[in-house]
């Protein structure tokens, strides 16, 4: 599909500069968990009101493939992501220094009692691959408060546009959105509430690590 390089331990540290481990399987895992908090979009029948609702917050692991596209220099995932120049329909209309994103599949652990949820997002280079479902949309260098406000108001014309009564794709999934600790603002979107859904990602993704 492309040109690889398969990094080893130093390369991987070096690359990402985060705590992170390389696993038999050759896949890169972040030992430090990002928050993320569903936001749920809800519409009123009474008065046609939006409702942005907000769930509990979960804790995601990273695992990404342990190779990275062929670049010079070399480029971690984030990077490559981000410093492509690929015309991607953005869902937010949204000012940073750099935009991406990555394909992703999520799993989320089974809830335990007073603890707050945990799971994993685990990144596939091929979004044909039959269990990608989100994209890892990344925002470098965004302001917070003014991500916040855009993924508000993606959510309210999903609601007047689709004339439904929550937003979600058909699999029952809804956006997420990071914390405001880094300074990457990230939202986890379905890929079937994105226009285009599957085919226009895979398309794009295609750009993306082939340019």
């Amino acid at each position: 599909m492309y040109d690889k390089v398969v990094l080893v331990n130093d390369e991987a540290h070096k690359l990402y500069r985060e705590d992170l481990i390389l696993g038999e399987d050759g896949r890169i895992v972040f030992r430090k968990r990002r928050r993320f908090q569903e936001f749920l979009g809800a519409s009123s029948f009474e008065d046609s009101s939006c409702i942005i609702t907000k769930g509990p917050w979960v804790k995601f692991g990273l695992e990404l493939p342990g190779y990275i596209p062929v670049r010079e220099p070399l480029q971690n995932w984030f990077q490559v992501a981000m410093h492509s120049g690929v015309d991607f329909r953005d869902p937010l209309g949204l000012e940073a220094r750099y935009k991406g994103f990555l394909p992703v599949r999520l799993t989320l652990d089974a809830p335990r009692l007073l603890q707050e949820r945990t799971g994993m997002i685990v990144m596939e280079d091929d979004p044909c691959f039959e269990f990608t479902d989100y994209l890892l949309l990344i925002y470098d260098r965004a302001n917070y408060n003014s991500f916040i406000y855009e993924v508000q108001s993606l959510l309210e014309r999903r609601l007047r546009t689709s004339f439904g009564r929550v937003v979600r794709d058909i699999e029952g999934n809804t956006i997420m959105v990071s914390d405001s600790v880094t300074d990457q603002a990230m939202m986890l979107m379905p890929i079937d509430l994105l226009p285009g859904g599957k085919d226009y990602v895979s398309q794009k993704w295609k750009e993306v690590i082939e340019i």
